[in-house]
């Protein structure tokens, strides 16, 4: 590939005005009848001498894309802030590996302007897509066939998807090392198995598989259910799992640290082998999300014994919404 210093440093002809002229313009490529066709023949110079920049500046980033990225998708404000705090964490606190993995925030319209300005000032590559409705009634679900989106191939050998209202607990880098497989995911372990999480995704992208999976789900209308069944329909033989805790639902910490839970024999065990943490429970222990809390007051979990896990991550949370996400 020729670089781009070398386009825009091509020679061009110098000279002056002799008894050579007429030599000189015979091996002249632009043909020169009039001062004006000269200048017209200099401008189409320049102009192609731009547009091969532009080229070249096109393949340098097309050629320095990296091999893997972590994908988050978001429908709302409040799913940009979520993934704002996500993001945050893998690339500072948990020190993700930047040189080889990228970060893309698949995102519908309508997002704030200043949540894409915060991504791209953590140097994350946003993507615009057109929502996957599906008939509901719930808004918590409604646009949840979006994550279909993820299976597209967006130039890169393998992806990891998580949803935005979670909290990485360990660096996940590892999962990029896995064998070749299509789909690897969590156990969803609080379910009758066999049964997957996808909340959390390993994927080797197809747009093939992806067009698939869309027909599958189209075929079947409503009966298919939502992004989790038409996944464990359609990957049923096929899938590889993974351990429950990389997504293990926060609602399991609102017990006592010493108390069985459902995948070790105390909470405390099943802190040291947590992967991510998903909100899946408000403090008060009903189904909800930190953003569904909007008075930030934990004085109900006082006296109660829960793990501190469970009380932390509201914590967390909350103060991230305030530094990351407000102004």
């Amino acid at each position: 590939m020729i670089s781009v210093i070398g386009w825009l440093f091509l020679e061009r002809m110098e000279g002056v005005l002799t008894t050579n002229l007429r030599h000189e313009l015979q091996h002249t490529p632009v043909l020169i009848r009039s001062n004006q066709q000269v200048v017209q023949g200099e401008e189409d110079k320049q102009n192609e001498e731009a547009q091969q920049v532009v080229q070249d500046e096109e393949d340098k980033n097309s050629s320095s894309q990296k091999p893997f990225a972590y994908v988050f998708y978001v429908t709302s404000d409040t799913y940009a802030c979520a993934a704002i705090q996500f993001i945050d964490r893998l690339t500072t606190k948990l020190e993700m590996n930047s040189t080889s993995i990228d970060v893309v925030v698949m995102h519908t319209r309508g997002i704030g302007g200043s949540f894409l300005n915060k991504m791209q000032g953590l140097h994350v590559r946003t993507i615009e897509v057109d929502s996957i409705h599906a008939d509901a009634s719930e808004r918590t679900w409604k646009e949840s066939l979006t994550k279909l989106r993820v299976f597209q191939d967006w130039g890169y050998s393998r992806v990891v998807f998580f949803d935005a209202d979670a909290v990485p607990m360990v660096n996940l880098d590892h999962l990029f090392d896995l064998p070749p497989a299509t789909l690897y995911a969590p156990t969803a372990y609080w379910l009758e198995q066999p049964f997957f999480a996808s909340t959390m995704l390993v994927i080797e992208p197809s747009e093939k598989v992806f067009n698939d999976i869309v027909k599958w789900a189209r075929d079947r209308g409503a009966a298919a259910g939502f992004d989790m069944d038409i996944l464990n329909s359609y990957f049923k033989d096929s899938v590889h799992y993974l351990p429950g805790t990389y997504t293990i639902l926060n609602s399991d910490f609102r017990r006592a640290p010493s108390e069985q839970s459902k995948l070790f024999n105390t909470t405390t065990e099943l802190k040291k082998h947590t992967k991510v943490v998903h909100f899946s429970c408000k403090p008060n222990g009903e189904y909800g999300k930190p953003w569904n809390w909007p008075t930030h007051d934990l004085s109900l979990l006082d006296g109660k014994g829960f793990d501190p896990l469970f009380g932390e991550l509201f914590k967390e949370y909350w103060r991230g919404e305030e530094e990351q996400c407000s102004g």
